[in-house]
């Protein structure tokens, strides 16, 4: 299964504890920052400050397309195991995106949230009960169909 996520945040909101950084390369005393700029939240699990794609922007209704946001997606081989283990009727240990949610859209008053899986069509749903967010996640990754959950 091929699964893509990522996150849209206002584009002020301030996710500094987070500490997303590019790699930093020194050749000769000075220093380079290549990449973009990413943290390894836990093993196997990065977040990565991405450009906007503009198909996903497109999704967007109307007020959320006017909006200025920034892109974070989830990456890594355990964003992988999570969806295997939903697939195999196992419970995923769902705490490292739960601490993913606390530290980026539970901070704002709007954000998306993008789940690409195997290129298939997205459904797009509103979300008011942002505590049943990670059950409503695994319902629709069992479904094995896009979606697109917001809040603004």
């Amino acid at each position: 299964m091929e699964l893509m996520v990522s996150i849209f945040l206002p584009k002020n909101l301030e996710i500094g504890h987070l500490n997303l950084a590019p790699e930093i390369y020194e050749f000769d005393g000075q220093s380079y920052p290549q990449g973009l700029p990413k943290l390894e939240i836990a093993e196997n699990w990065i977040i990565v400050e991405t450009p906007i794609a503009d198909y996903l922007l497109k999704l967007l209704p109307s007020k959320g397309y006017r909006m200025d946001w920034k892109c974070l997606s989830i990456v890594g081989k355990g964003l992988d195991e999570y969806v295997t283990a939903l697939i195999n009727s196992e419970e995923p240990d769902s705490s490292i995106l739960e601490h993913i949610f606390d530290n980026t859209i539970f901070l704002a008053d709007n954000w998306v949230l993008f789940f690409e899986i195997n290129n298939s069509p997205f459904d797009i749903a509103t979300n008011d009960n942002e505590g049943n967010l990670i059950s409503k996640i695994k319902k629709r990754l069992m479904e094995g169909e896009s979606f697109m959950i917001y809040k603004y």
